[in-house]
């Protein structure tokens, strides 16, 4: 039965394994200065616009005519989009992408 048990010298060490799908700080780099900014509806491009001037969701709805719940959605979908969690980290990389 002890024949069967593998010793840590039997099996690979996990840097070994996963080498080959692990991006390299070069790599890594390279794709960073390649990455496409997403691709923003219109009316994203407008919420945007309008959240880079500092308005509230209430001015947002007011200024294009729709509820504080269709804003709401379309902050959503750029967060998504920009992989963003917050107004100011969206700002800076939507300024990153040249989006504003």
């Amino acid at each position: 039965m002890h024949e069967l048990a593998a010793t840590s010298a039997d099996r690979p060490d996990v840097t070994v394994l996963y080498a080959s799908m692990t991006a390299t700080p070069r790599e890594l780099g390279e794709v960073s200065m390649t990455l496409v900014p997403p691709a923003l509806s219109p009316r994203e491009r407008e919420v945007l616009n309008e959240l880079a001037r500092g308005a509230t969701y209430a001015d947002i709805a007011a200024a294009l005519f729709v509820s504080e719940n269709t804003v709401k959605t379309h902050v959503s979908s750029l967060y998504t989009k920009l992989a963003a969690s917050r107004r100011s980290e969206a700002l800076k990389i939507a300024r990153s992408f040249r989006l504003l």
